[in-house]
């Protein structure tokens, strides 16, 4: 079993050795893109460089993107049908800005949030008359 692993592992390193090797000389760029005044030997390191450029900031770019739609909260709906006025004010609370409701007007049934308390109290009337208190008569 030891020579397996050796084998194993000889053999990842020489896929890597030969990738690395592949990355470096890695060229997307065609050498006319320099310009007919630069030499081949120049325009080909050139165009490697510009090469490993792009890929970094290729991978940067994909990597922050990935990273933003991880991190970015997600929407979630989430209906309510009839609601009490107490869950209701606590989803106002807590998601004022986000509530929507799809009818016009907010209603609840009276009874949750008026009482009727009759009190009654004495009345008393009182009669101011110009008349002669001694006349009988109504004028």
């Amino acid at each position: 079993k030891p020579k397996l692993y050796d084998r194993l592992k000889k053999m990842f390193l020489t896929t890597m050795m030969q990738a690395s090797a592949g990355m470096m000389d890695l060229n997307i760029f065609p050498i006319w893109r320099f310009g007919s005044n630069t030499d081949r030997m120049t325009a080909k390191r050139l165009g490697q460089w510009s090469t490993r450029i792009y890929i970094i900031l290729f991978t940067m770019s994909l990597t922050i993107i990935i990273i933003y739609i991880g991190v970015q909260p997600q929407m979630l709906t989430k209906s309510f049908n009839e609601p009490s006025l107490n869950v209701y004010n606590r989803l106002l609370r807590d998601h004022g800005d986000t509530l929507q409701c799809p009818c016009s007007l907010i209603s609840s049934t009276y009874s949750q949030f008026i009482q009727i308390k009759p009190v009654f109290h004495q009345v008393r009337i009182l009669f101011i008359s110009t008349a002669d208190p001694t006349n009988d008569q109504p004028e």
